[in-house]
């Protein structure tokens, strides 16, 4: 399942952006994969690190970007240890959309790109390139802090934290973690988070839960991570299971911090429109907010499930009680 052939890391040229740069290499030599460069230009109201002022011809314009963005694209390659492609794309309003088709269009495995670090209003006036492209993308997306260290040792994978919510993703993301794992001799740490606040339609959680006995709960959450991980495929790897109440995004990223896991890897549901701005993304919260680097597997929707063999797993997990263990992520 894990087949990392083609690696993308697209760039604005922004230091933000370039703190991606060394994982995209580390990860291209560590799985022999080829790496990709991408810059996608805007179709209009250039960028200032352009700097292009007096050119009002479209096609002129577009000319004078893309070479300017070739020469920036020239100079990352010779920073790397490694041949590389580059690209220039240009981009129709929204670069997420330029980014998303063109790893579409190459075959692309992973993407690996940088978080800006935006918080609050600024963060929502200006949007973020990289949680569309973690929303939108049919392959893996690799987000990596803007204020990572370059340093090689800092890339070392020795936890990779995989939240479970017993949906059926979870048995695809934990087949590609125990790889992913493997290959980077990694131990894995799984976490579900038993969500406190019923939210019919996303946590899918019954409405009597909260009365439940969470100990009780616990004990099948954690029963039912060792049989997912017993049935999962690939190679065997060191791992642990956990559980937590509460937020499911604030748990995890407090999980991750408290016992310092290097790589979150996990799945997005790949939620849209009005129920996203209701409800919101864990898998976006956990980017911005993560103290590591995030992983996000976001599975099609023309994926099923082998209903023989996983349908236990996601029908709704039973408590010693009877109650319904739902998802909590």
């Amino acid at each position: 399942m894990l087949n990392i052939r083609r690696i993308l890391m697209p760039t604005d040229f922004s230091a933000s952006a370039d703190a991606a740069l060394p994982w995209a290499a580390h990860l291209a030599q560590n799985h022999g994969a080829e790496l990709q460069l991408l810059c996608a230009v805007p179709e209009r109201e250039p960028d200032s690190w352009l700097q292009l002022h007096d050119s009002t011809d479209r096609e002129e314009t577009w000319r004078v970007l893309r070479h300017r963005a070739e020469l920036k694209l020239a100079n990352r390659e010779s920073q790397l240890p490694m041949p590389t492609q580059s690209a220039v794309s240009e981009s129709h309003g929204d670069p997420s959309s330029a980014i998303v088709s063109y790893a579409e269009d190459h075959g692309i495995d992973l993407i690996v790109m940088a978080t800006h670090g935006r918080r609050g209003f600024r963060r929502y006036r200006l949007g973020s390139v990289t949680g569309e492209v973690v929303r939108r993308s049919t392959c893996p997306v690799l987000t990596v802090r803007h204020d990572t260290p370059e340093s090689s040792a800092d890339m070392t994978l020795e936890t990779i934290l995989v939240p479970i919510d017993f949906s059926w993703y979870s048995h695809l993301t934990l087949t590609y973690a125990r790889a992913f794992a493997a290959h980077h001799g990694a131990r894995l740490q799984l976490l579900h988070v038993i969500s406190e606040t019923a939210c019919p339609g996303f946590h899918l959680m019954q409405s009597g839960l909260v009365d439940q006995d969470l100990s009780g709960l616990e004990l099948e959450a954690r029963r039912r991570m060792l049989q997912l991980l017993a049935e999962a495929a690939g190679p065997a790897v060191e791992a642990s299971v956990f559980v937590r109440s509460g937020s499911p995004s604030g748990e995890i990223v407090r999980f991750a911090r408290s016992t310092g896991s290097d790589l979150i890897l996990m799945a997005s549901h790949g939620l849209g429109g009005l129920l996203r701005m209701m409800l919101g993304s864990v898998a976006s919260h956990v980017v911005h907010a993560a103290p590591c680097s995030v992983l996000v597997s976001r599975w099609g929707h023309d994926l099923t499930p082998d209903n023989a063999s996983l349908s236990s797993h996601y029908a709704g997990l039973q408590t010693p009680g009877g109650a319904g263990l739902r998802p909590g992520l």
